[in-house]
């Protein structure tokens, strides 16, 4: 008589790092959270999360998983905010120089259209980029004053 076992392994990815005032925490996509990151590592492949809960943790790694990998890796730190009267508590540092305002609710979603309107953005603005009702992009001039422009999305 042959004996047979079968041994499944589910490994979870990486999908960002929790910064706290310690260091450096991976947070995998099911949004469990690893252990610090020694002094000397530092954290790559990944965004960077800034002012998250254990709840806002688990959602956007949620929300991280959902994404293509090409758009994950262009983001370089997402900051849960703080302010109720704002219709957006996210704000995301891309790592081509833009500024991302959008919602943890339909994040997924509405990142899938990131690089669709920065193809539209012409060579060398530089602004923030609104993703929530509807995307727009706003403008940064050199002296810091904002100024709205459409944008397809």
């Amino acid at each position: 008589m042959l004996n047979k076992l079968i041994i499944e392994i589910k490994e979870y990815k990486l999908v960002d790092y929790l910064k706290d005032k310690s260091g450096y925490y991976p947070i995998l996509e099911n949004g469990e959270n690893l252990a610090k990151l020694n002094r000397d590592e530092i954290p790559v492949n990944a965004p960077i999360i800034i002012n998250a809960d254990d709840r806002k943790l688990k959602k956007i790694a949620s929300e991280l998983k959902k994404l293509p990998h090409s758009i994950v890796q262009r983001i370089s730190e997402i900051t849960f905010t703080s302010a109720k009267t704002v219709s957006y508590d996210l704000v995301l540092y891309m790592n081509d120089g833009f500024e991302v305002r959008t919602s943890v609710t339909n994040f997924a979603e509405n990142m899938k259209k990131y690089p669709l309107i920065v193809n539209h953005i012409e060579r060398g603005k530089k602004g923030i980029i609104h993703l929530n009702v509807s995307a727009y992009f706003e403008e940064i001039s050199s002296e810091g004053e904002a100024s709205d422009n459409e944008s397809d999305g």
